[in-house]
């Protein structure tokens, strides 16, 4: 019987996009996918477990023409037993939110909400990327205010429009 879990593992530091990006950008692999969210499954080392996959957190989705935004809601052991030195299946409850694309004129990453195109039973899912997520938090309206950073990314301005929080 084939293991779902080996063409996730056998992946390598190739997908790192971003020279600040860690090799390990993988998480798992999409088993399960309708109009609004998406299961993911892997396998995790116990020992070995990034705190980065938590409630709330965004991820990517390979998609046929963008990277899929999902935002984690769920996150489950089938088996309920965690295995400090094993490996553990891990099943991660994702809702999608968007997509990125890069803008043609730019070449930058362009945040869309809604999804053109879903992923594929199969598609890996990353970590996602800071420029990707910057995209998302991108706040280009009048009257922007900083209020902070983003938890998910220390390095990325968390702000506000106050023009546009203030009108009706």
């Amino acid at each position: 019987m084939l293991n779902p879990y080996d063409s996730i593992q056998a992946a390598s530091n190739s997908e790192r996009r971003e020279a600040t990006q860690p090799g390990d950008r993988i998480l798992g692999a999409v088993t399960g996918c309708t109009g609004s969210k998406a299961i993911i499954s892997a396998e995790i080392k116990g020992d070995n477990f990034n705190n980065d996959w938590t409630v709330s957190r965004f991820i990517t989705l390979v998609g046929n023409e963008s990277r899929i935004i999902g935002m984690l809601y769920n996150i489950e052991l089938p088996d309920e037993i965690w295995k400090a030195q094993g490996l553990n299946r891990v099943r991660f409850h994702v809702e999608l939110i968007g997509e990125v694309v890069e803008d043609p004129v730019t070449g930058l990453p362009q945040f869309n909400r809604g999804i053109s195109s879903y992923p594929n039973i199969g598609s890996v899912a990353h970590r996602i990327r800071s420029a990707d997520l910057s995209a998302i938090y991108r706040n280009d309206r009048a009257g922007v205010v900083n209020i902070g950073v983003l938890s998910q990314n220390r390095e990325l301005p968390a702000s506000i429009s106050i023009t546009e929080m203030l009108s009706k």
